[in-house]
């Protein structure tokens, strides 16, 4: 028997986990569903540009993929997302609200700062965002760091601007 990486454990429960709660969710009524589009500014060499899904009602789930291309020479690198979104003053146009989720980088050596250091020691990253959405318009201040799982670990800040789009 091989050792157990733990890591890798607890990815992959999370992952379960928030699958298994967004099926939850939204088995039991009629969710809202939306599809969206934003830009970001970052600490990284490169900027984020996030195309995304979002579903519920009490909250909102997400699934986003989030392309980082560099402005500096370097590679361009993906990142794959998934999110909870707590919404406080649902029925309100005006929506603030936090979000946790599990951030994957395919790439994790590719985001730099612009001076060339690295922000990331390893794919898997934790997501803590807060923001605050009117109609359709929305912004958001997020934080990826791995929570001291790996020797390197500044972390990426990112202010995203989205546009998000009612599909049912």
């Amino acid at each position: 028997m091989g050792q157990i990486k733990w890591g890798k454990v607890a990815k992959w429960a999370a992952i379960i986990a928030i699958v298994a709660l967004a099926v939850w969710e939204t088995s039991s009524r009629a969710a809202e569903a939306e599809l969206s589009l934003g830009q970001g500014i970052s600490n990284t060499q490169g900027t984020f540009i996030a195309y995304g899904l979002r579903w519920g009602d009490a909250g909102r789930w997400g699934v986003a993929m989030v392309h980082t291309p560099q402005i500096n020479g370097g590679d361009d690198s993906w990142v794959a997302e998934a999110t909870y979104q707590a919404i406080f003053r649902k029925e309100k146009e005006f929506r603030p609200y936090v979000k946790v989720g599990y951030a994957h980088f395919f790439d994790p050596g590719q985001v730099r700062r612009k001076s060339g250091k690295q922000l990331l020691g390893g794919s898997d990253q934790q997501r803590l965002g807060v923001g605050a959405q009117w109609k359709t318009l929305q912004i958001e201040y997020s934080h990826y760091s791995s929570a001291g799982l790996y020797k390197i670990n500044t972390g990426v800040d990112v202010v995203m601007f989205s546009l998000h789009i009612p599909i049912n």
